[in-house]
Formats: structure tokens, C-alpha cells, sequence
């Protein structure tokens, strides 16, 4: 039996996993972004320092509500934090705001790269349109990405337009709601939910779904959720997942 730790102490620690990313990359916001990236990149190995604490420890967690949710509202608020750090680890999620973009204008994201001139009346919607398309990677390419995900991205550039930091957002808070799915599934296993604070906290998702913006985060969620629907124990509900 793993001896009792103090929920506030081990949160404490384990937001370490996320507050140091954080102040490595706001403190590279005046510097090159050679330089930049490179704290940040210190930042997210130091993490995995009291990550490794989590791992050690979450089993002395009391198995409590109060503690499950208190791991979520960490895990959610790490990742929202994050999104004030500039996207220094992908250019991935400007081809997906590009794509959500293109579709709300109407348009096939599949059908056209970004670098058409079928596209130019898109780009020319506003400067930041613009600074959208221009930052796209391989903008030669039509997009590859699933249709689900794709009107993930269209739904967000409906609402929040050209702006990158809300589909960072959007992705960093479905990363969070597979905290959740994670716990769920752990209590219908017949296991602590508590357990969900190895991915809470777990720099990799954190720092990839908020910073690097990866549309897997969204699919994590999905595929947690799903996994928790068919562990449910009433008949009838395996279709959910």
C-alpha cells in the first residue's frame, strides 16, 4: 500500500510540469527564435522532473472527488496557460487554421493548396488571413488531414476568424476533456481515477497539444472517451463508444 500524500503537495509538484515550459517560453518572447525555441525546449525536459514525481506518487492519492477534480482543473489550466507561449514547436496548426479558413469561405480545403491562386480571395480577406496563409508549411500541398478534423478547424475559424491562439486553445481543451474520459474509464474499471494525473500532467500532450497545436489531441480525447463508453456496465450503451 503506497503511503498517503497530501493532495495540495502533490499538486503543488506536478504543476511544475506545466509552469516550467511556461516561464521558459515567455521568458524567449523578446529573444531570436533560434534562441527562443531553445529555452523553451529547456523548459520541457526540466519537466519531466516532477513528472517523474507524479509517477512516483499518484498512488498515495486519496481516491476522492474533490482530488479528481482538482487534477482536472490543474490539467485544463496548465494547458490554457500554455497557449500564451508562441508556437515555436510546430507550423502545424497554421495549416489547420488555413483549412478551417478556406472551408468557412465556402471552399474545398482538399481540392486547392494553399499557395493557389484560387485561394488568393481568401488571403485577401484581411492582413490576418494573410499572415495565415503565409505561414502556412508546404503551401504547395493540398491538405491531408480527416474530415473530422476538419470541421473541428472550420468551427473554430466560424467563430474566433484568423486567430491562432484560439484553435490552440480549442486543441489544449481537448486534450483536457481526455482527463476527464481518462477518469471516467478508470472508475468503471474499478481503479482510481486518481491515475488520470500521469496524463494530466505528463509534458509530452501538455506541451504539444498547447504550444506545438497537433490535431491528435482532439483524437486522444475521442479515442478515451470511446474506450470509457464501452467499459460502461449497462447493456445498451456499447454503441457510444
Amino acid at each position: 500500500m503506497p503511503s498517503p500524500i497530501h493532495p495540495l503537495f502533490f499538486l503543488a509538484v506536478a504543476a511544475l510540469t506545466g509552469l516550467l515550459p511556461l516561464a521558459f517560453g515567455l521568458a524567449g518572447l523578446e529573444a531570436a527564435p533560434a534562441d527562443a525555441l531553445r529555452r523553451l525546449l529547456w523548459g520541457y525536459a526540466l519537466a519531466g522532473l516532477p513528472w517523474l514525481f507524479v509517477v512516483w506518487r499518484w498512488r498515495g492519492l486519496p481516491d476522492r472527488p474533490s482530488t479528481h477534480r482538482a487534477i482536472f482543473g490543474l490539467g485544463l489550466t496548465l494547458r490554457l496557460l500554455l497557449v500564451l507561449v508562441p508556437p515555436l514547436l510546430s507550423e502545424d496548426a497554421w495549416r489547420y487554421l488555413w483549412d478551417g479558413l478556406v472551408a468557412h469561405a465556402g471552399l474545398n480545403p482538399y481540392g486547392v493548396a494553399p499557395s493557389a491562386a484560387a485561394l488568393d480571395s481568401v488571403g485577401a480577406i484581411s492582413p490576418a488571413h494573410a499572415a495565415v496563409r503565409a505561414a502556412v508549411g508546404h503551401a504547395h500541398l493540398p491538405t491531408v488531414y480527416p474530415p473530422l478534423a476538419q470541421l473541428g478547424f472550420e468551427a473554430v475559424a466560424t467563430v474566433a476568424g484568423p486567430r491562432l491562439w484560439a484553435l490552440r486553445a480549442a486543441l489544449a481543451l481537448g486534450d483536457a476533456l481526455a482527463i476527464l474520459a481518462l477518469q471516467r474509464w478508470l472508475r468503471r474499471l474499478g481503479a482510481n481515477p486518481a491515475g488520470a494525473a500521469l496524463y494530466a500532467f505528463a509534458p509530452l500532450p501538455m506541451v504539444e497539444a498547447a504550444v506545438g497545436g497537433h490535431v491528435e489531441a482532439w483524437a486522444v480525447a475521442l479515442m478515451v472517451a470511446g474506450l470509457a463508453s464501452l467499459a460502461a456496465p449497462a447493456v445498451g450503451r456499447g454503441w457510444r463508444g
